[in-house]
Order: structure tokens, then sequence, then C-alpha cells
């Protein structure tokens, strides 16, 4: 005949065995969704990171990059009298801004990683921010518009910061970075 103390053990040694095994199901499962996680994230960023390759690498933005760094204007008021006006070339300014702060949004809520769009377009928006500074900070202050460019803006640091970061070199002279031909 069995010991009830001999049952009693074996009882409690198989509840214990059996909230091990349950322990470590329950880790081994929420590894496995964090690595999940990351790798759903990780293929999110990588397609956003491809639509904004798609959206830089066309022949409409690249001309308009290039009108828009070539253009003449002594101060913003100067900007927004010959060049505003003209609804071709306001058009080109929006559209470019735009794309830089929307991409800026993206970095700010973590949707993509900044050094990916270091690596694809930090010379296009130290160049951006760094011509077009002041008629930004203008258009915040003439129009009560505080949030223009805001994320332009935070981008540009972001960038620079990481730009710097990988080649010291460029510190405190990012605007050497590009200059469009005359």
């Amino acid at each position: 005949m069995v010991e009830p103390i001999t049952f009693q053990t074996v009882f409690q040694f198989l509840q214990t065995a059996s909230i091990m095994v349950g322990i470590t199901y329950y880790v081994l499962t929420l590894r496995n969704q964090r690595r999940n996680q990351e790798e759903t994230l990780e293929t999110r960023q990588a397609q956003l990171f491809m639509q904004i390759m798609n959206q830089f690498n066309t022949p409409e933005r690249q001309k308009a990059h290039v009108e828009i760094m070539s253009w003449e204007w002594k101060d913003p008021e100067d900007f927004y009298e010959r060049i505003w006006p003209d609804e071709e070339k306001r058009a080109k300014f929006m559209y470019f801004g735009w794309l830089l702060e929307g991409v800026g949004i993206l970095v700010h809520k973590k949707l993509i990683n900044v050094d990916l769009i270091d690596d694809l377009i930090s010379a296009v928006v130290i160049s951006y921010w760094e011509r077009y500074r002041p008629v930004e900070v203008f258009t915040r202050e003439k129009y009560n518009m505080p949030q223009n460019a805001e994320w332009l803006e935070y981008l540009y640091n972001e960038v620079v910061k990481v730009a710097t970061d990988q080649h010291p070199e460029l510190a405190g002279k990012t605007s050497t970075v590009w200059k469009a031909a005359p």
C-alpha cells in the first residue's frame, strides 16, 4: 500500500512541475511575441523607408529641389514679394516643404528611425532648412502660425545630430553640405 505521505509528496511535486512548465511556456511565449513585434516594426520601417525613397527619387522632386535651392532673394519679405506670387514656384516650395514636414512627423512619432533618414536625405534636409529657415520662421511670426514647419525644424535638428555624430568634421559647417549650381 502507498503511504499517504508519499502520495502527497508526489502530488506536490507534480503541482510544482506544472507551475514551472506553465511559467516557462509563458516566458517563451512573451519572448516570441516581442520578437514578432520587433520584426513587424522593422518591416513597417522598411516599407516607410521605401515609400520615402520613392517620393524623393522622382525627377519632379529632384527638379523642384534644384530650382528651389537656386532662387535668389534678399530676405523673407523679398521672398514673399517676388517668389511667392508665382503659383508654380509657390506650389514647388509648398510641395517640397510638406514632404519634409511629413518625414519629420514620422521621425518624431518614431515610426521611422532618424538614422535611415540621415542615410537617405540628410543633405536635402540640411540644405533646405538652412536656406529657408528665415522664410519659415518669418511665416510663423507674420501669420501667427507657430506650427509652421515645426516638424521640418525638428527633423533638421535630429538629422544634424546624427550627421555630425557620424561626421564630426561637419560640426558647425553643415551649410556646406549641398550647394545648388548657379
